[in-house]
């Protein structure tokens, strides 16, 4: 199973700024993105008449205790939902953030860092 990559895209603060551009999430397999570092926000569009859900894998331990894997409810129809900044504290060893998804049809996302 090899989750489906997301390309990072940062905010440009002069001249037209950022036009966002959306990827269909992946629910068979999940997403990842490569962490860069900084402020790294999720917009997350749901178009579809169902809710989705989304779970960021987390990795870590504090003070050996698992982490819990952060969930959010996306809303059906007119979800548009702006989710960050992420912690590092999802970024798994390999550098990279999991994502995994309930569904996928109707619903996009875009990952977004703030420089």
């Amino acid at each position: 199973m090899a989750r489906t990559a997301l390309t990072v895209q940062t905010v440009i603060t002069s001249g037209t700024g950022l036009a966002a551009s959306y990827a269909t999430v992946d629910n068979a397999n999940g997403n990842y993105f490569t962490w860069p570092g900084g402020r790294v926000f999720l917009h997350v569009k749901n178009t579809n008449a169902s809710t989705r859900t989304l779970t960021i894998d987390a990795p870590q331990t504090i003070d050996g205790l698992a982490m819990t894997d952060p969930t959010y409810t996306i809303a059906a129809l007119t979800g548009d939902h702006m989710i960050g900044p992420l912690s590092d504290k999802l970024v798994q060893t390999n550098g990279q953030v999991y994502l995994d998804w309930s569904a996928a049809t109707n619903c996009s996302v875009a990952v977004i860092t703030v420089p």
